[in-house]
């Protein structure tokens, strides 16, 4: 593997070229040029070249980063023993942290991560594979939380799998209309969310 080299501020150049990747192609989705990246990372052409294979493999780094990221910040989730709780903190928190960490890159994260995908046909098939692969472990951890809940009473659903595909594409929509900065605070907005995600999965009123 080759070595990354780092800047004065002792970010790894590679990781200087991928937050530049990010950036441009929310801007310009695949079309942004590998030239604008890089001088968005104060490197050349042949630096970026030294570091990612080529554009494709850039934009398939930028959309692992997010979808992992997203998926460790929800995992807490999972060792929270009560179904209602797990929920609200899977929802709000799947809300924050796309809002706060994507809403600069909300078109690419749109047509590549979520929705039609009518992009992801630039990515190999392996490299599509791997990010179905990641999406989907953010998915059945939900499924996982609601199955909980209708195993122990707690959720009247019938079809977990369906309420969890449900339930992220509310969530998901949120990145559409939500402004970090706007007069509707996130973390409001993310609460009350969790509280139709709750009403969704038919959570008994004490939730």
């Amino acid at each position: 593997m080759a070595r990354i080299s780092r800047d004065p501020d002792d970010t790894p150049i590679a990781q200087k070229i991928l937050a530049a990747a990010i950036r441009q192609f929310g801007k310009a989705g695949f079309e942004a040029s590998l030239q604008d990246i890089a001088k968005d990372a104060g490197v050349t052409a042949a630096g970026v070249y030294y570091h990612y294979t080529d554009k494709r493999e850039l934009l398939f780094r930028c959309l692992e980063w997010m979808a992992s990221s997203l998926y460790e910040a929800c995992k807490p989730a999972e060792s929270i023993p009560e179904p209602d709780r797990a929920l609200k903190f899977f929802v709000s928190t799947y809300i924050i942290y796309q809002v706060r960490q994507f809403a600069q890159i909300a078109p690419m994260y749109a047509s590549l991560v979520h929705g039609t995908r009518h992009q992801q046909h630039r990515l190999s098939a392996k490299q599509q594979k791997a990010l179905r692969e990641l999406e989907h472990r953010t998915l059945d951890l939900l499924r996982k939380i609601i199955q909980s809940g209708r195993t122990q009473r707690s959720f009247k659903i019938d079809n977990p799998k369906l309420a969890a595909f449900a339930i992220i594409g509310m969530a998901e929509h949120t990145l559409n209309w939500v402004d970090p900065a706007g007069e509707l605070d996130v973390t409001s907005i993310a609460k009350h969310y969790a509280e139709l995600a709750l009403r969704l999965v038919g959570a008994s009123e004490k939730a």
